[in-house]
């Protein structure tokens, strides 16, 4: 007898991200995981179907169906290759061909894994960001730890499927009485015109860079010493280099930096896999004659203002006003500020610190983890994203771009640039 379709309605931010992959980002977050030896295939492969039970939402496709969207579960989740192995000797080319490779969004699962097997392996995942946010792919990462570990050593996993009605960002807006006063400050336009061709998004390409630990520690400690946090001062090498490298309109830089809403929850709430988190606008001034640290001064003042007004509240709460449209009209706001950023060729570059990855809770069996960094979406021009990850004491820096419409030469000087910014703060 043949099942009857289970299906999901999406939460606003569902809503707004699946749009938002319509027309401005490809909107996938991936993970790489590179291993001291070889992995069980056949264990992760039934970690990964395990998980889809845990987080029911990961085995589902978004579908519009008259004229709304709506989560169904795959038909066809038994038959679906979630996980697959290669044997490679070019694990790097085929990172790249995976990470590249989108989402089917009326077939595929909400993720993907890959296993590149050289001498030792590299796992990389890939996740849909219309489902979920960074902070919950590591939830994810260590949900899927877990039960390998229990299927490794032979443990019992019981599934306990996660509360569906807990995705939604809409029961924080009531946080504060001055919600009214903060969503209705006008958002400034955007100033940045990364240097691109406007045309199709093709060539996708991710690129990569890494401090270690001695690097980290002295940025840290050169923090410390300005009364400012690390991610100010990856904020300010970000500002200065985009002085150097993009168009300035009006001598004010604007970017997007992304914010944890969790930090609105009580401690310790278990949330389902979901978007939960929020936006940010950063501004200051333009001055390429300054120094690092009277850059580092204007940005320190800016985050610190943005810590004590809500940061995040007000982009929550637009996307819970997109998502209460048709999706007709939704579609259509998203539209009409696409074709606004193609014609005036500007957009505000984001840049997201994801935190750390814990080591102690991302383990597969006796196997260690020599490395693991994110990456976050390609943006469709002309658009930037920087997606900041550290594991054992190692920051990774990743720009994920198209090459048909953004030389990877121009990227590369970009973060080369920040690189160059950072080093004064090294003491190198």
């Amino acid at each position: 007898m043949k099942k009857s379709p289970i299906y999901f309605p999406p939460v606003a931010q569902d809503i707004g991200n699946y749009l938002t992959g319509k027309h401005f980002t490809n909107n996938q977050i991936n993970c790489v995981l590179k291993l001291n030896g070889r992995i069980n295939d056949t264990m992760l492969k039934q970690a990964v179907r395990i998980s889809l039970d845990v987080e029911p939402i990961l085995g589902c496709c978004l579908i519009e169906e008259n004229n709304n969207l709506v989560w169904k579960r795959n038909d066809n989740i038994e038959e679906t290759e979630l996980c697959s192995t290669i044997e490679t000797k070019e694990d790097e080319t085929e990172l790249q061909n995976f990470i590249s490779t989108p989402f089917n969004s009326t077939n595929d699962c909400q993720i993907k894994i890959k296993v590149l097997r050289a001498e030792f392996d590299t796992i990389c995942v890939k996740l849909n960001h219309t489902c979920s946010d960074v902070e919950a792919f590591k939830q994810y990462l260590n949900l899927l730890s877990s039960i390998y570990n229990h299927l490794f050593y032979e443990q019992p996993y019981i599934v306990e499927p996660s509360v569906y009605a807990n995705r939604s960002q809409e029961h924080i807006l009531n946080l504060t009485a001055d919600i009214n006063a903060i969503c209705n400050k006008p958002n400034p336009s955007p100033t940045v015109a990364f240097p691109c061709t406007i045309g199709e998004s093709q060539e996708q390409k991710f690129l990569l860079r890494q401090l270690n630990f001695k690097q980290l520690n002295s940025i840290t400690s050169y923090a410390h010493k300005n009364g400012a946090t690390t991610n100010d001062i990856l904020l300010t090498g970000f500002h200065r280099s985009l002085s150097k490298i993009a168009k300035i309109q009006d001598n004010t830089i604007s970017i997007h930096l992304t914010v944890n809403l969790r930090r609105y929850l009580p401690a310790n709430k278990k949330m389902p896999i979901c978007n939960f988190s929020g936006k940010q606008i950063v501004m200051s001034t333009q001055n390429i004659n300054e120094s690092f640290n009277e850059t580092l001064a204007k940005i320190v003042h800016e985050t610190t203002k943005i810590k004590k007004d809500w940061p995040g509240l007000k982009s929550a709460f637009e996307l819970e006003k997109l998502g209460k449209l048709n999706l007709k009209y939704a579609n259509a706001h998203i539209y009409r500020l696409r074709n606004y950023t193609i014609k005036n060729k500007v957009h505000m570059p984001v840049f997201s610190n994801v935190g750390v990855i814990t080591k102690d809770t991302t383990k597969f069996g006796f196997l260690d983890i020599l490395d693991c960094y994110m990456i976050g979406p390609a943006p469709f021009s002309p658009g930037l994203v920087m997606l900041a990850s550290i594991f054992n004491n190692t920051l990774s820096l990743s720009v994920n771009f198209y090459q048909s419409t953004t030389k990877k030469v121009i990227v590369e000087q970009f973060v080369d640039t920040m690189l160059n910014e950072l080093v004064m703060c090294m003491g190198e």
